[in-house]
């Protein structure tokens, strides 16, 4: 299934509410689970991408390894796979924008800076201490911030797994929102 997907399309047990952006690597869905109602965002990838083999297992594996990671600012996930030749990650929705949303408004009162880099601290920390870096870390690459919450930021984490990388020195990237920028280090 190469094309878009609409409101009300269904998958792996989600339907599509809307679209909340698009990359190179892929579209993020609005979607609503159908039996629980719970919100969630939906990451698809590329059909093209969907189609390797090898960028296909990274995107999962990583969708794996960060499912493992428990912190209050990182966003859960909550599903991933393929589904009709559909590769996607489901995890929470959080609505409000990115901090580069929230820059684009004006200056930042010190407080509020302050407590969101602790929070996408926290949350690399966190991706850290499981050996997972993010490479690429910057407004738009990850931290979502609450609408309803004026102090909560979420950060998507997105790296590689030394373990998974199979004795390589970095790891290949496989998120859509890294692929380029995510690596990994050995704990010595």
């Amino acid at each position: 299934m190469g094309e878009a997907l609409g409101p009300g399309s269904q998958i792996a047990g989600y339907r599509i509410t809307g679209a909340l952006g698009q990359g190179g690597m892929g579209t993020v869905y609005a979607a609503e689970h159908a039996i629980l109602g719970r919100k969630a965002a939906l990451k698809t990838l590329l059909p093209a991408l969907a189609g390797d083999g090898d960028f296909r297992e990274r995107f999962i594996a990583e969708s794996q390894m960060v499912a493992a990671l428990d912190h209050p600012s990182i966003i859960p996930i909550y599903d991933a796979g393929e589904v009709d030749g559909i590769v996607y990650i489901a995890m929470r929705y959080v609505s409000g924008g990115d901090l580069a949303d929230l820059i684009d408004k004006g200056v930042l009162e010190p407080e509020r800076a302050v407590t969101i880099l602790e929070q996408v601290a926290g949350a690399l920390d966190a991706a850290h201490a499981n050996e997972l870096v993010h490479r690429d870390v910057k407004p738009r690459s990850g931290a979502r911030l609450s609408a309803h919450l004026p102090t909560s930021t979420h950060s998507a984490a997105c790296s590689s797994s030394r373990s998974r990388a199979r004795s390589r020195s970095t790891a290949r990237p496989t998120s859509p929102s890294c692929t380029r920028n995510c690596t990994t280090r050995r704990r010595r």
